[in-house]
């Protein structure tokens, strides 16, 4: 009988080493899983459109126009931010604007000279943007994180 009883009572400190064993993996197991979902959220959090993010230009295009503003969509697949976004740009009488006109064709065959010379960049005023116009906006200040901003040069691209 004392066999039996010395016999369960391993048993029973093997079951309750066993089940500390399990908590203890199972802690770690959670703790693990925490850890890296915060590193993941870090690293998302600092990888793209932060403050400390230098950036000067987006692409958009404009979906608004002001009497000294565009409303921009940034899509993020053109630029260096983690998802779309919406931005109002200001517009003074510092801000250059420029039309670049883009052949629609390019006849490969032609010398380079030629090629080069479809392409076209002339001066043009607040006036010419028009909604739907694909721009490329730049500003004097880090514009990472910012809905507003002030820009000091547009350029307006168009296809022809």
């Amino acid at each position: 009988m004392n066999q039996k009883i010395n016999h369960t009572l391993a048993w029973s400190v093997v079951g309750i080493i066993a089940l500390i064993i399990i908590a203890i993996l199972t802690y770690q197991a959670v703790i693990s899983q925490e850890e890296i979902n915060k590193t993941a959220r870090d690293m998302t959090e600092k990888a793209v459109d932060k403050p400390t993010q230098n950036i000067t230009s987006y692409v958009g295009k404009v979906q608004e126009k002001g009497d000294d503003y565009i409303i921009i969509n940034v899509p993020a697949q053109n630029n260096p931010i983690s998802k779309d976004k919406v931005v109002k740009v200001i517009v003074d009488a510092n801000t250059e604007v420029m039309v670049s006109i883009i052949p629609k064709r390019i006849d490969a065959t032609q010398p380079p000279e030629e090629i080069q010379k479809l392409f076209k960049t002339q001066n043009a005023s607040f006036k010419d943007i028009e909604v739907g116009d694909t721009v490329l906006v730049f500003s004097s200040i880090n514009i990472a994180g910012k809905s507003e901003f002030a820009a000091n040069r547009i350029n307006i691209r168009r296809v022809q």
